[in-house]
């Protein structure tokens, strides 16, 4: 009796669980409780890049929105392309629209690890020389700074998530390529040499891997 008034508790919450995830509109997003964040897949702010050099604003600017269920997260990147640039800026909030942390501005890529539980900032930029990436948690918040050479190539990941991949090309005109290999802690825990990054190929804890781009 315990065993089917458990199952059937289980199976009217379910309606219940599926309303708690936001719904994403194309320029809002309605979170559970009926709270509204407004948000912009694309906003030209200047017509012309020199107005916005004067006023030290951005050209335009795009926003994307990604929900990850398993964590119950809305993350919001937002991109701003300045006349020297662009950069970014992630904002995380829960399922209720409360926002729980927000990075600080970077040039380069993110990628989201669902099963690790991690956000990893891979910064890389041809004007400037960037020399560190960031690790977040699922809550938005920096769990690492981890520290690498400049003018990075790429940044990618395993599909199960649990490996991130740094990626440096000494001639950028070449495949050849020079990895090192970050788990969700933020470990180095190998470096090796490609002769063609195209697709990577690395063994580690008796699993094969194969990352392409």
């Amino acid at each position: 009796m315990t065993r089917y008034l458990f199952l059937l508790l289980y199976f009217l919450t379910l309606p219940i669980l599926a309303e708690s995830r936001p719904q994403v509109d194309k320029d809002k997003i309605i979170f559970d409780g009926g709270k509204v964040l407004e948000y912009k897949s694309y906003y030209r702010q200047h017509q012309k890049a020199v107005d916005a050099y004067r006023k030290s604003e951005p050209i335009y600017y795009k926003e994307q929105v990604v929900v990850v269920d398993q964590w119950q997260r809305v993350i919001v990147s937002r991109y701003m392309n300045f006349f020297e640039g662009g950069k970014s800026r992630i904002t995380v909030y829960d399922f209720s629209g409360n926002e729980l942390n927000e990075s600080q501005f970077f040039r380069g890529k993110v990628l989201i690890s669902e099963t690790g539980k991690r956000i990893f900032i891979g910064q890389k930029d041809k004007y400037y020389l960037l020399t560190k990436s960031f690790l977040l948690d699922q809550d938005g918040k920096l769990y690492k700074t981890i520290h690498h050479e400049k003018l990075i190539s790429d940044y990618r990941i395993t599909k199960d998530g649990l490996l991130f991949l740094i990626i440096k090309r000494p001639n950028i005109n070449e495949k050849k390529a020079q990895v090192t290999i970050v788990d969700t802690g933020g470990i180095v825990i190998k470096q090796f040499t490609v002769e063609d990054d195209s697709n990577i190929v690395f063994e580690y804890i008796d699993k094969q891997y194969s990352v392409g781009k």
